[in-house]
């Protein structure tokens, strides 16, 4: 009889020369090295006996109490993960997928990428099993992660079955949503569910405004209503925030707004030229703004005001990775280089379906047409370090080139003359 089970919450990665443990919501990473993997491998393959745990030596015994300890090991087999070992088996790696569930949304957002509403039919959607099929073949190459989005996640039916056989599966799931569909029942169900962020776009603490802005009347009381829930009980939540002529003059009352009132981290951008947004899309009006709400000076010092802002270190970017460990995969199955660098912009953005080829095949396809796609001055950029080469589908969208520079980005660190030159 078995007594001890590798807890469902965990997962443990072996990618390149690194070997690591991850609490699934928490992303806490624990290290290990190649023998510790293999022991976790056999406990999660087979568990541990009282007979089992007699026989280990004593180096072995520390290893296991410090499992569980940490609970990284549970007596309760009903916590046991299946498929929690992920053995990464792509090259270059492939860490995540990142797929659009739905083009539909409840929601009419003036600055959306995609165009999304209820009018788009949803008669070519990934059904429930083609999803499921997708999420065994990641799980069979070491792939972990998946970000959801839409339209709105929300509006599928299969969304809890969806997650539920992610869980499963072993993966880590963010979820990009409006949170308007929720209520406090159904937040309540996905305590259970092994989604270790959402992220809301959130415009205004005025409500006429984001209400404006997003296209339907009570989105943002409905919004803040589930924001608060969700927060209340735990669950990670996420705004993440654009700038523009509909917020600027109440910037600052809404950065308080969500730091006081809402209690949750935040993030800024500046609207994405594609889909309907490409109406409300400037590239040069709000770039220093946006540094300025990203920075550690204005994160240490929340009533930093954006109107008075002085001099400022704009903030590290970090590189997302397009190009590089990621596909994208609209709602009919094709894949893409990014949310907003799709079939939808151009056909040369899209490298197969997967309703035809292997999650292995496209990443080969994606690799060969678009492996390592970056800003074409980076290389002789004095702030290249910082700006990790910029947004390629804002590039893409102002110049017609995946490879021109993001000008947002120019202009956060000053060097856009330089790089023009």
């Amino acid at each position: 009889m078995k007594n001890l089970f590798f807890n469902r919450d965990y997962i443990c990665i072996h990618r390149g020369e690194k070997y690591y443990l991850m609490n699934r919501k928490t992303l806490q990473k624990f290290d290990l090295n190649g023998d510790s993997f293999e022991i976790i491998r056999y406990i999660h393959d087979n568990g541990l006996s009282k007979e089992d745990l007699q026989g280990l030596n004593s180096n072995l015994l520390s290893f296991v109490n410090y499992l569980q300890e940490n609970q990284i090991l549970v007596g309760d087999e009903s916590k046991r993960g299946l498929y929690h070992i992920k053995d990464l088996r792509t090259r270059p790696h492939l860490l995540k997928i990142f797929l659009e569930l739905t083009h539909r949304c409840n929601l009419k957002c003036k600055h959306c990428y995609t165009s999304s509403g209820m009018q788009g039919s949803d008669e070519n959607e990934l059904t429930t099993e083609e999803i499921k099929k997708m999420v065994d073949e990641a799980h069979e190459l070491g792939i972990w992660h998946f970000d959801l989005t839409g339209g709105e996640p929300f509006v599928r039916d299969d969304i809890y079955e969806i997650l539920e056989y992610m869980g499963e599966k072993g993966m880590i799931v963010n979820i990009f949503t409006n949170l308007t569909l929720l209520d406090e029942e159904k937040i309540e169900r996905l305590r259970d569910l092994p989604v270790s962020q959402y992220n809301v776009s959130f415009d205004s603490h005025i409500g006429h405004i984001q209400d404006e802005f997003r296209g339907v009347k009570g989105a943002h009381q409905k919004t803040v209503e589930n924001i608060k829930l969700m927060r209340d009980r735990g669950l990670t939540v996420q705004l993440n925030m654009v700038i523009g002529d509909h917020n600027f003059d109440t910037l600052d009352e809404m950065v308080s707004y969500i730091q006081d009132e809402l209690g949750v981290h935040f993030t800024a951008d500046v609207i994405t030229p594609a889909g309907r947004g490409r109406e409300y899309y400037d590239e040069y009006k709000y770039a220093k703004t946006i540094a300025y709400v990203n920075s550690l000076h204005f994160s240490e010092n929340k009533r930093c005001l954006v109107k008075e802002m002085g001099d400022f270190e704009a903030p590290q970017q970090t590189h997302c990775g397009v190009g590089d460990n990621f596909i994208f995969v609209t709602a009919n199955g094709n894949a893409n280089l990014c949310p907003s660098l799709t079939y939808r912009e151009s056909p040369e953005l899209c490298v197969g379906n997967l309703r035809e080829s292997s999650i292995l095949e496209i990443w080969g396809k994606l690799i060969d047409k678009f492996g390592g796609v970056d800003c074409e001055v980076h290389d002789d950029c004095p702030e290249k370090e910082k700006c990790a080469g910029g947004c390629r589908s804002r590039a893409f969208a102002v110049t017609g080139s995946v490879n021109a520079p993001d000008m947002s980005y120019c202009i956060q660190y000053g060097v856009d003359s330089k790089c023009i030159d």
